[in-house]
This record gives structure tokens, sequence and C-alpha cells, in this order.
């Protein structure tokens, strides 16, 4: 093989040659990441980062995440169709967002991202507050602060936010967000069938000439990608104690299951692996927002009790007016019949 040819190689897939490090004080990034960040798929609509072009996924392609396993182009892009579908089904106006992207080795690339949506129920909230009279300004704040704490529905908190918009014209809405990494690998398109194919072995092509056949500027075949979720490893650790941070990474989950897995089986995965039925509120018989000690149970008590003693004020007044016009019929009745015997 021609020095020059490998010298070609050697400095594409690296990340720490000069062009590399002139390329990031630019601000413009390795060749392999600008390839990459512009394989994505993100904005509106998409909660996961993969590479849904077949042009640049190798045939026997790995995919790991922290619940799965699986290799093979066509269930990678079986995987890429049914997650985008799912999420854009189950997830309301989910946003991907990639960070950053970093090459650290040669054909490695670390891809930092989160996905961001509405739940079903905060999304009748924000629909609320988007067609609020005059208009609001909507702040969008996530739960990820309070993964230790226990779920509290305030119904003090609810009039809060709602004599806030009336008075402030402001409303803070809460939001579901999953951060993750991604580490995608890569071999170059300068190498034989064979090694286009194969995890770990290059094997580049013996000429410059074929490679001119070709055309010298890289091509990359993506051949393994590993996703991580931030949240998983709090769970297996028992750390992720709110409820509703819980219901949205178990969404996230579902619109991530395997092709080749059947919907139970994920579902016992999931619960499996995340410990869930140790996260309050979300046992069998767990019942959704109430809990004697917290501040939520005193809530809706005093709620309740204002209720119904409004319920007996308003009860009374009616009784009392009843009372007043059957007095003055009685009175009326009485006249009439003093009229008639005189």
């Amino acid at each position: 093989m021609s020095p020059h040819f490998q010298v070609k190689i050697l400095s594409t897939l690296s990340s720490e040659n000069s062009d590399t490090k002139k390329l990031r004080q630019n601000g413009e990034g390795t060749f392999l990441e600008r390839t990459l960040r512009s394989a994505l798929t993100t904005g509106e609509h998409v909660a996961s980062p993969i590479v849904d072009n077949v042009d640049m996924v190798a045939e026997k392609i790995v995919l790991e995440t922290d619940l799965s396993s699986s290799s093979g182009r066509d269930l990678y892009l079986q995987a890429a169709h049914r997650w985008t579908g799912d999420q854009k089904r189950d997830l309301p106006e989910c946003t991907l967002a990639v960070k950053r992207v970093s090459q650290i080795g040669p054909g490695e690339v670390v891809v930092r991202w989160n996905t961001t949506w509405l739940s079903p129920g905060i999304q009748k909230l924000a629909g609320i507050a988007r067609s609020w009279p005059g208009g609001l300004h909507i702040e969008y704040y996530d739960l990820l602060d309070k993964v230790d704490k226990v779920s509290q529905t305030s119904f003090l908190g609810v009039i809060k936010l709602f004599f806030r918009a009336a008075t402030e014209r402001k409303m803070r809405i809460p939001v579901a967000r999953i951060w993750g990494t991604s580490k995608f690998e890569f071999i170059t398109q300068n190498c034989s069938p064979k090694a286009q194919n194969t995890i770990r072995e290059l094997e580049p092509i013996e000429s410059v000439e074929d490679a001119e056949l070709t055309n010298l500027e890289p091509k990359f075949f993506l051949i393994r990608q590993t996703d991580s979720l931030d949240l998983y490893p709090l769970f297996q650790k028992e750390g992720v104690k709110n409820r509703q941070v819980t219901k949205d990474f178990v969404l996230f989950l579902d619109t991530r299951r395997p092709p080749e897995i059947k919907t139970g089986e994920w579902d016992n995965r999931i619960w499996d692996n995340l410990n869930l039925r140790e996260v309050p509120g979300m046992g069998q018989f767990d019942v959704d927002g109430v809990d004697t000690s917290s501040r939520s149970f005193e809530d809706a008590a005093a709620v309740l009790a204002f209720l119904v003693l409004c319920s007996i004020i308003i009860g009374c007044s009616i009784g009392w007016l009843y009372f007043q016009q059957l007095q003055q019929a009685a009175s009326i009745n009485q006249l009439f019949d003093l009229d008639k015997f005189s």
C-alpha cells in the first residue's frame, strides 16, 4: 500500500492531527464530525439520534442501548423508522437537540443530545396558555432537578398558577426532557467491501490509483452505535422518586422498543431493569396523588373544606331566600282572605 494513501486514511480518521486542531479552533469541527452532524435528523418531531441514510450504514452494524442490543442493517433501519413514527405519535411536540458532537478517536464520535416534549396532560395546559386572551409569557422548565423528590399534586399550586396568569400574564409549564449520549463508530469508504461489513478490521485498498477511482474524499460507514440515557443508572440505584419524571422516562422507552422484541417482553424488561415499583406512586396498589403525609394532601383537604363551607353558605342563602318568598306569599294570601270578608 502506498505510504501516501496510508497517511490519507489515518489523517481522515484521527482526531489529533493538525488539520483537526485547526478546524476546532475555527469552530468547524473535523470532517467526520461534520459528516455525522449532517446525517443526523434533528428538530421537531424527532426524539432519538439515528442515521437513517442507508448509504452510511454498514451491513453488520451493531445497535446497543441500555436495554437492548441488535445486529444488522435491516434491524437498524427498522428501528429508525419505528422510533421516529412512535415518537412523533406518542411524544407531543417532541424536539431533538444535538448539544455537542466530538470526535474522540479514529473513527469514533460522541454526540451529546436531549429530547424535549410535552406530556399529554401538560399539552392541554399549554393549549390554554397559548390561547389565553391577550397572550401570556410562557416559561418552560423540566423536573430533572427534582428526580429524587416525591411528586406532589398541589391544588393550591394550580390556583396560584392561574392567578399569576391573570395578574402577571405569566405561566410556567413543565416539560419532559431526556438527556442522552450516543457513541458512533465508523470505517471509511477507502477499504475493501469485505472490510466495510466488518466491525473491527480495516483492509485499505492497495494503491493510490485504485483510491482515485473511488474518489479520495472519504465516505464513512457506521458500524456501531451505543446509546446511553442519563436517568438509567439512577433508576437502577433506586435514586429516582419523582413519579412524573418516571412516567416520562417510561413513555420515552416505550417509543424505543426494538422491532424484534414484542411489546409484553419489552414492558417487563423496562419494569424489571428500572425498579419502577420502588418509585412512590408507581406500585400496583398506589393511588396516584394521594399521600396523607404530604403537603398535597393538606392542600387538597384545605380546598375541600373551603368548597364545603362555600356550599353550606350558598345552601343557607338559597334556603333563607326561599323561606322569605314563602312568607311573602303567605302574607299576600292572608290579605286576599281578609278582603273577602270585608
